[in-house]
């Protein structure tokens, strides 16, 4: 969306110059990512130490010099118009070749940060990322361009050996595993009064602030949250992320969610805590992904499944790739600190899967008070309580169970043609090939 258009008088040549909501946005979106990122400049110049050496920092400083000189030296038409050209990312590497450097870094985990086109940003026709996106690479991970920072504070994080993580990619069941660790750990008996409080307080969320900047989204982060964060440091500004502090503030045993996959966490991260997986078919993923960000502020996506799942196959959409974040954890199964579980088995044989976890996490609960569980954490349930689960802090008002929508297997038949149920299953077949995943029963019958 560009935005109203509007007129100002040129300073230097009086002539009248139209200029659009959307540009100004852009424009200052770039300045204060300039003003306020210095972990990302300061991660930038020790990549490139290591990688060009004494030459290339002082090619990195002096690109920096002429990079404000360009932004500061705006007085007259001919700046002001060279100025306004180049404030884009897409021209920044053109004035001085700065934006490659700093969006050339390498992570604390050895991978290499790609800054992608505004293109793409336009392609996934979500609103939220103004720091624009980045590619981890050598897997092609796709996250919002505030990612990088973040991940390199998990490389630099202190778990503890009793923290269990729930990971998955997005909408395969996290918040339904999370509900089923954090009862089965914290609440067996179904009278812990901390279940009234949001689950992104109970279970902190790892990829929480990269998604919920506050620039990003033109605010503080979630009420709870924020009002924790304020307990926590009074006075300390939010603008460097929350979850880490709230994280660390937790008791134990902590509950961790996290849609990051095993290659950009700690290599030895099994080594010490426990960590579920949640593996759901794709398609009904794909399903359930497009509803999220199709009906939350937060991301508005702007498109029908069908432009969606092209996004998802074609790695374009955030958090993509999908096979590498699941085989990442598939070839790690055996680890007796991973517990590996389907979506669909959980719907099929709850009672099945909870004595599983039960077992997994040592929890020692009798047969009784899984009965008493699985109660607790069924769909019907958990939209009940929907005021302690993260679907409301941040969606649209129609929408009350935005995070909870069926909790089936199978919708992808109520919303996929014939010709993406064909271009899926190709694409399943295509990234199955030369594995021992067997997803023949996610194809279409």
């Amino acid at each position: 969306m560009s935005g109203r258009v509007r007129t100002r008088v040129d300073r230097g040549t009086g002539e009248l110059v139209a200029y659009s909501d959307a540009a100004v946005r852009n424009n200052l979106a770039v300045i204060e990512y300039c003003r306020t990122s210095m972990a990302a400049l300061s991660g930038a110049t020790a990549g490139m130490l290591g990688l060009t050496g004494l030459y290339g920092f002082l090619f990195f400083l002096a690109a920096g010099v002429v990079l404000w000189l360009l932004l500061l030296l705006k007085a007259g038409s001919r700046w002001q118009q060279f100025f306004e050209k180049s404030i884009f990312w897409k021209h920044l590497k053109a004035v001085s070749y700065i934006g490659q450097y700093i969006m050339s870094r390498q992570l604390l985990s050895g991978h290499k940060v790609k800054q992608e086109s505004e293109e793409v940003v336009k392609n996934m026709k979500i609103l939220s990322f103004i720091h624009g996106v980045v590619r981890i690479l050598p897997e092609g991970w796709l996250y919002p361009g505030t990612a990088p920072t973040f991940i390199d504070r998990i490389s630099n994080m202190k778990f503890r050996s009793d923290d269990v993580m729930v990971m998955t990619f997005p909408k395969c069941g996290t918040t339904w595993m999370q509900e089923i660790v954090w009862t089965m750990l914290h609440n067996p008996n179904l009278d812990n009064p901390k279940e009234d409080e949001t689950i992104f307080l109970r279970s902190p969320d790892l990829s929480y602030d990269m998604i919920f900047d506050s620039k990003s989204l033109g605010g503080s982060p979630i009420k709870p949250i924020a009002e924790r964060f304020k307990e926590i440091h009074p006075g300390k500004e939010m603008d460097n992320g929350v979850m880490a502090d709230i994280l660390e503030a937790l008791g134990g045993p902590r509950v961790i969610k996290n849609h990051f996959p095993f290659p950009l966490l700690p290599r030895d991260i099994l080594d010490t805590i426990k960590v579920v997986y949640v593996a759901r078919n794709p398609k009904d993923m794909t399903t359930s992904f497009w509803n999220f960000y199709s009906s939350t502020n937060v991301h508005e996506f702007r498109g029908d499944i069908d432009s969606f799942a092209r996004l998802i196959m074609n790695d374009g959409m955030i958090y993509c790739p999908y096979w590498p974040h699941v085989m990442a954890a598939w070839e790690k199964r055996h680890h007796p600190n991973l517990h590996f579980v389907f979506y669909e088995d959980l719907i099929s044989d709850i009672m099945h899967e909870l004595r599983k976890i039960n077992e997994f996490l040592g929890a020692g609960l009798s047969e009784e008070k899984l009965e008493a569980i699985k109660r607790h954490i069924s769909f019907s349930s958990m939209k009940s309580r929907v005021g302690t689960l993260p679907g409301n802090p941040f969606k649209k008002e129609q929408d009350k169970t935005v995070f909870f929508r069926k909790g089936i297997v199978g919708d992808w038949k109520n919303n996929f043609s014939p010709e993406l149920q064909e271009e899926m299953d190709q694409w399943i077949k295509k990234n199955l090939t030369d594995t021992d995943l067997n997803l023949s029963w996610a194809l279409a019958e």
